[in-house]
């Protein structure tokens, strides 16, 4: 962990030109914390301080893109080649499709012919594919090995490899076979044969498939690496659990950040709000904000049509946070019931047949147990009609709420838009729409038969 003496002290030791000090403090920090440490100094102390890291690739991934690319135009080519150089082939293809195309070129030019290929290979597949996702540094051997030389190819290769506690057992032509893990290997006999020890119930992915499909099956099988094959089973490289968390931690951002309202693009998921610009935050919420003032709009122009049966029954207004405010909550538990359900895979399109006569009972229910207890308020106050209306009406808003809430999200995944673009202020907006024409359509008709 960094502490404040740690800061303190590399400071002066900078101050110094102590670089031995230096790195004995550093050596005994963790990539992950390292980013936090160098944020405490000026862009050109990061530098400085990044090639006094053991392995500075490793720290320099854990920045977000706008701060790499600050910290790459204050290094020399040769030092930015040696630190792309020493990245897995994951990390780099994350940063590089990140990358403006004119940074992108120079950095590419800066590449060993090798890692040239292999990034416009991985490049090649589609965004938020596998194959964009999967790294090419892993081990294989063949089945008519033994243990020893097993062990001896993973003691060769292994410090090349992103993951050896996994080795995958292919054939002549690359294709997937089976695997065998590091554990096995190191408790069984020298002499023993792979294709007599290796597990042949593989688990693997298409580097076509959706990123999506990796995250469900690393979860559902406790996966630590997926491999990754084409269509003839020839394996292309491998996505370990810690490319899916990331993965997993920038969905999460952006859906909850769709489900407030907020606008994103591309590379602001790693953002820091403590760091973040006030126009960044600005441009992040206002065109949600703006766009619903004009869709409200809608609900004063509702309560201007029925002014004559305000104006004779004020008290309605009374109830009307109330009602707009319980269909706005029945929507937003749906839809996030609905979003979350088909972000896991336990739900699918083909299913919303089934599952909207099941939400229609749900919230009459709810709707009935909501009436009854907003009706005892009606009753409290010695007005009955008052009471039948506000009761009838929640029910109604309810269930109309959570059918608004429920189907947005499969009409949205239904036209290949992601569902949690159907957010908590679109429906709470919608909600009140709908909520305020029912309420006073059913005291129109109420009122204008029970004159309390």
């Amino acid at each position: 962990m960094v502490n404040e003496e740690n800061i303190s002290n590399v400071k002066n030791f900078i101050l110094s030109s102590d670089d031995n000090k230096i790195k004995y403090i550093i050596s005994n920090i963790k990539s992950a914390d390292a980013q936090y440490l160098l944020k405490n100094f000026t862009l050109s102390e990061q530098v400085y301080l990044l090639t006094l890291f053991k392995n500075p690739s490793k720290v320099f991934v854990e920045f977000n893109i706008e701060e790499q690319k600050q910290l790459l135009a204050l290094m020399e080519d040769k030092y930015i080649a040696s630190l792309l150089e020493d990245m897995n082939t994951d990390d780099r293809t994350y940063i590089f499709e990140r990358l403006d195309s004119i940074l992108s070129k120079k950095l590419f030019n800066l590449l060993k012919d090798s890692d040239k290929e292999t990034l416009s290979h991985l490049l090649a597949y589609p965004e938020h594919s596998i194959g964009r996702l999967m790294t090419t540094d892993y081990i294989t051997i063949n089945d008519n090995i033994t243990v020893e030389r097993a062990l001896n190819k993973i003691k060769q290769d292994g410090n090349d490899s992103e993951m050896f506690s996994i080795v995958y057992v292919v054939e002549k032509d690359n294709t997937l076979k089976a695997i065998v893990t590091f554990r096995t290997l190191f408790f069984l006999p020298k002499n023993k044969k792979i294709s007599s020890i290796m597990n042949k119930h593989v688990v693997s992915a298409k580097a076509f498939d959706d990123e999506d499909t990796a995250t469900t099956l690393i979860k559902k099988y406790n996966l630590t690496a997926l491999p990754v094959v084409d269509a003839q089973n020839k394996m292309l490289g491998i996505v370990t659990v810690d490319d899916i968390m990331d993965i997993a931690s920038e969905e999460h951002t952006e859906n909850y950040h769709r489900l407030a309202g907020i606008t994103h693009t591309d590379n602001e998921y790693n953002e820091n709000i403590k760091y973040a610009r006030v126009g960044f935050l600005y441009k992040k919420r206002i065109p949600w904000l703006i766009t619903l003032v004009f869709v409200n709009i809608f609900s004063a122009s509702i309560m201007g049509f029925f002014q004559s049966t305000i104006n004779k029954y004020i008290i309605l207004i009374a109830y009307i946070p109330i009602l707009i405010g319980s269909a706005g909550n029945a929507g937003s538990q749906s839809s996030i019931i609905i979003i979350r359900s088909l972000a896991t895979g336990y739900i699918n399109t083909s299913d919303w047949l089934r599952m909207f006569f099941k939400e229609i009972i749900v919230s009459l229910f709810l709707g009935i147990t909501m009436a009854l207890s907003v009706s005892l308020i009606g009753l409290y106050k010695g007005n009955i009609i008052i009471s039948i209306v506000v009761g009838f009406s929640m029910v109604f808003v309810v269930i109309f709420g959570s059918m608004i809430g429920f189907s947005l999200p499969f009409i949205f995944k239904k036209i290949n838009i992601d569902p949690a673009i159907s957010s908590t202020p679109l429906i709470t907006s919608l909600c009140d729409i709908v909520g305020i024409s029912l309420y006073f359509s059913i005291a129109r008709i109420v009122l204008t038969y029970f004159n309390p």
